[in-house]
């Protein structure tokens, strides 16, 4: 019964983890979208991925609940794996929704902040990249100080507004 309540508390943890970072995700994003235009603007990872990796902690949780009530049933082809599983689906879910409400870049004018998920935010004028790339599925690579300072997908929202700016700098 001790194996239960455990499972119990970290799926029930996962949810509230889930919750919360939701709450401020949308808070935030409001804040993100206002006076957006082609010299502030945010780049963030498209919705799409957000709401598949929500899915993914969906299905984890549903799966969960199931497993659950046949383990308490005392079901004997429900074990401990099965509930073990469905957190590791749930905890890849939550770990990709915080990744996208995490990352972003903003571009305010000729200053770029760069906010990543687990490095410290990097703020640099757009004149201190050095090199611009385009990548094999023409992603941004861009480079300051001889190395690499981030990849930023095509598919991101606001990629054609960094493109025009990397432009207007002469540095595409």
């Amino acid at each position: 019964m001790g194996e239960i309540i455990k499972f119990l508390i970290y799926a029930i943890s996962m949810c509230a983890i889930e919750l919360v970072i939701n709450s401020l995700y949308n808070r935030k994003s409001i804040t993100d979208n206002a006076g957006r235009n082609e010299f502030h603007y945010v780049l963030k990872i498209p919705g799409a991925l957000k709401y598949t990796c929500m899915a993914f902690f969906i299905l984890g949780l549903c799966m969960f609940c199931i497993f659950f009530v046949f383990k308490l049933q005392n079901n004997p082809t429900v074990t401990n794996g099965h509930l073990w599983m469905c957190l590791g689906v749930m905890a890849i879910g939550l770990l990709g929704i915080i990744r996208a409400s995490k990352w972003k870049i903003a571009v305010n004018g000729n200053q770029m902040e760069i906010q990543r998920l687990f490095r410290k935010s990097i703020v640099l004028q757009i004149s201190e990249i050095e090199r611009v790339e385009i990548g094999k599925k023409n992603q941004l690579l861009l480079y300051a100080s001889g190395k690499k300072l981030i990849t930023i997908d095509f598919l991101t929202e606001n990629y054609e507004y960094l493109e025009e700016t990397l432009k207007r700098n002469g540095k595409y």
